[in-house]
Order: C-alpha cells, then sequence, then structure tokens
C-alpha cells in the first residue's frame, strides 16, 4: 500500500503553504504490529519529504514534529511490516487537539476522556473573545502550534518553546525493541535515522 497518496500530497502541500495555522490531521500512519503512530498535517512545500504533525513511536512521549516520508517507508515494525495509511481516518479537529489530548495520554487518542476533554478546551478557548487568554505554557492554542513549528520539545515538557534553527524538528526515532534472547529474527528491523540540525 502506498503511504501517500496524489490526493493527501496536493491537500498536505496546500496545508504546508500555511505553516502557522492549526490544521485538521490529513494522514494517519501506524505501525500495525506496534503502537507508533503519525497525524500529519501538512508537507514542507520546499522539502516535500519532511512531513510535519504529531509523532508517537509508541514510547509515551509524542511530539509535534517533522518525519521523512522516505524514511517512514522504510521503517518495519517488530514483525518486519512496513508502516501503512489508516484508509478509514478522519479528523474532526485540528492537531492542537490531538496534541493536547496526546500529552494526558501519553499517547495519541481519538476518544476517550482525554480527548474529551481536549476537545471541550479547544471549543472553550476558540468562543473566547480576541485576545485569547494564556494557556498552559504560555502560549494561546493557536500561538502553540505556530510556537512548536520553531521548537522540538516533548508533549507536556511545561517549558514554553524555544526558538530552534529550522522550522520543521524531525519526530523521534522509531527503535523496534530487540527480539528476546534465543529468540531468532529472520527480518531486518530498520530505524529511521536521526536527522542532524542544519
Amino acid at each position: 500500500m502506498k503511504l501517500i497518496t496524489a490526493k493527501l500530497h496536493r491537500h498536505l502541500l496546500r496545508n504546508g503553504a500555511h505553516p502557522g495555522a492549526d490544521h485538521v490531521p490529513v494522514l494517519k500512519l501506524f505501525d500495525p504490529a506496534g503502537s507508533a503512530t503519525w497525524l500529519f498535517t501538512e508537507m514542507d512545500p520546499a522539502d516535500p519529504d519532511r512531513l510535519f504533525g504529531l509523532c508517537d513511536t509508541g514510547q509515551d512521549h509524542p511530539e509535534l514534529g517533522a518525519a521523512s516520508l522516505a524514511e517512514l517507508a522504510r521503517v518495519r515494525g517488530r514483525l518486519g511490516l512496513p508502516l501503512e495509511r489508516d484508509r478509514h481516518f478522519t479528523a474532526r479537529h485540528p492537531l492542537s487537539v490531538y496534541a493536547r489530548a496526546a500529552r494526558r495520554a501519553g499517547r495519541i487518542v481519538e476518544r476517550g476522556a482525554a480527548f474529551d476533554d481536549a476537545v471541550r478546551e479547544h471549543s472553550a478557548e476558540e468562543a473566547a473573545p480576541w485576545p485569547r487568554e494564556p494557556v498552559e505554557g504560555g502560549a494561546s492554542s493557536t500561538r502553540r502550534v505556530v510556537a512548536v513549528h520553531r521548537s522540538h520539545r516533548p508533549l507536556g515538557s511545561g517549558d514554553p518553546p524555544t526558538p530552534a534553527v529550522r522550522p520543521f524538528p524531525p519526530c523521534p526515532v522509531i527503535r523496534p525493541p530487540r527480539p528476546a534472547r534465543g529468540v531468532s529474527s529472520h527480518s531486518k528491523e530498520t530505524a529511521m535515522p536521526a536527522v542532524e540540525p542544519a
């Protein structure tokens, strides 16, 4: 299965032309044999290989950041299976809602108490008159997403984002667990190489 269709590619590029907006996720990728999940909202128009979104490698630390589409295509999970695109995924809320819920749950969630709380908080912020009151981290939900484009920090770190050199920070490297002693692995596991700062 292709990770990205031509229609999704066009939609991601269109969103990438407006990097400061709080876009609704367009693409969901997941490891069929694990808990790693990615929700992407946009593609960097200057480098169509870089996708921005919410990255959860299954290690309880979901982060907003960027990932390479080519590297994601090479990733193999515990059973040697490639990542898959969720063909039935349709986001109903902006990325900031999924990020807030993931921070609380420790993983990307699309339902449950953490998600419902995040939706309620987002709705209350949207209904608030301008200028918006600061929320946790010292920025309103809209400004937070813009700031995170320029920083790389785990969700829930509490500190306000600090500017970074590049606008799209890399998502963390997925490292599948090693097989137990005495168990042979017939498939070669591929981890995404870390991207060094420019």
